[in-house]
């Protein structure tokens, strides 16, 4: 059965329309069919890009893009119940798919488990209002600003971990979180399976005073999958910063440290963040906000300490670029300075302007995610600046669409670094669209 649901993909899209067109019949005082303990939904995206001049070596001219991805999520077990169950199956595939296509594993994975875990909440055994829930399986995880762990949303594909989480919660004010995994490596045509790394933590959430928010986090990461370049490291860090309000300043501080080691070399490397913003007190609710990160790379690739900071499981397109074929940031090996004008004129409509400057952190290091190096230094650090525009409208509770364009000037380091583009600055549009519902209960 499995062969063939991966052969018609269309069958379960189909199924899920039939089944969602049954409350439409009237029903004569039957009131809800379902329990409330059953719940279904479903989640489709389907999103067209189009990339001209890339910047990646031995592509040229224009790149086509057309990234499905389908979701079916079950819960079983009420809010609250002391045991529960949650199944949820991915889809993601690409229309007219092409032999070069840039990272499949980024891109496809047809028809898989992406969540399939037990849920225990032990919150009545509790008698001081502390609440408690054991996760345990297979899962996704957001944490913090989700620049280290996050669950994908612009990618097609979706990070997910196989292990435990237990986490505690106060009445109101902290938040901790304990995890054991091996992370999920992603097969784009066949089942995905546990990989050799092992991915572990904490990560501790508090309100201080005054709308001052604290986080810190321990991460552990071991990856023995080739044994001759294995990693083992930690990442130690936190995160200070004040929610934006109408009216007033806003502000954000992270910084992130690696120690461990690198095949045989010592691993060294660190993350910084800044933001400082404004929310003026207007029907349109504009924002203005200006950032600053850095994320240190390899100062020299032949002697024994390893620099370049790992960016482990984070997402990139809610702060640096889009990403799909497009995404020409990492969070590694970066100094990129920038701002962002962000505008709400109703509940359904949102408008933002953002611009970045890229430089290299180091210029011996490579460009992280491009395939672009020059050991020697002499093509300079400057990539290029990045300026973009997005628009995202809720058209009602189901459907929401989305569309942007990016345009990259690109920097000297390109027409200097062996295999560079010397083709003209890069052009990115997408349009997309989604569709949510809940089919269960009804």
């Amino acid at each position: 059965m499995y062969k063939h649901l991966k052969k018609y993909p269309c069958i379960p899209v189909l199924f899920i329309l039939v089944l969602s067109t049954v409350p439409a019949f009237p029903q004569q005082d039957r009131g809800t069919r379902t329990p409330a303990w059953l719940q279904l939904s479903f989640e489709q995206r389907t999103r067209y890009e189009h990339l001209t001049n890339p910047f990646r070596p031995n592509t040229s001219g224009t790149e086509k893009h057309f990234p499905l991805r389908t979701r079916l999520k079950l819960e079983i077990g009420e809010a609250g119940h002391p045991v529960g169950f949650l199944a949820e199956f991915q889809d993601s595939r690409v229309l007219y798919e092409k032999e070069n296509l840039f990272s499949a594993r980024a891109n496809i994975n047809e028809l898989d488990f992406l969540q399939a875990h037990l849920q225990f909440n032990l919150d009545h055994h509790q008698s001081n209002g502390m609440k408690s829930r054991i996760v345990l399986g297979r899962f996704t995880m957001d944490l913090g600003k989700r620049r280290l762990v996050a669950r994908n949303n612009m990618r097609n594909t979706t990070n997910a971990f196989d292990g435990v989480s237990w986490t505690l919660a106060g009445d109101r004010d902290w938040t901790i979180r304990f995890f054991l995994t091996r992370p999920v490596t992603i097969d784009p045509y066949r089942l995905d399976s546990g990989s050799r790394r092992y991915f572990w933590g904490t990560y501790f959430e508090s309100t201080l005073f005054h709308g001052l928010m604290l986080e810190a986090y321990y991460l552990g990461f071991r990856d023995t999958e080739i044994p001759a370049s294995r990693q083992m490291h930690s990442t130690i860090g936190g995160r200070l910063y004040k929610l934006p309000a109408p009216g007033s300043m806003d502000y954000e501080m992270e910084s992130a440290w690696q120690l461990g080691e690198n095949g045989t070399r010592s691993h060294f490397a660190h993350f910084q963040h800044g933001e400082l913003g404004f929310s003026f007190d207007l029907s349109w609710k504009p924002r203005i906000s200006f950032h600053y990160d850095y994320a240190s790379g390899d100062s020299d690739p032949e002697d024994d300490t390893s620099d370049r900071f790992n960016s482990l499981y984070g997402a990139r397109s809610f702060e640096y670029t889009p990403t799909g074929i497009y995404g020409p940031i990492y969070r590694s090996n970066i100094n990129a300075p920038g701002f962002t004008i962000a505008l709400n004129p109703s509940d359904t409509l949102w408008l933002t302007t953002s611009y970045r400057a890229f430089w290299l952190a180091d210029g011996k290091d490579a460009w992280t995610g491009s395939g672009l190096a020059d050991p020697s230094g002499e093509s300079g650090k400057s990539l290029g600046q990045n300026l973009e525009v997005r628009i995202r409208w809720r058209a009602n509770r189901y459907i929401t669409a989305e569309s942007g364009y990016a345009r990259f000037f690109k920097g000297s380091y390109l027409y200097r670094v062996p295999d560079g583009s010397r083709a003209g600055d890069s052009d990115y549009f997408y349009i997309a669209t989604e569709v949510k519902a809940k089919l269960l209960p009804y």
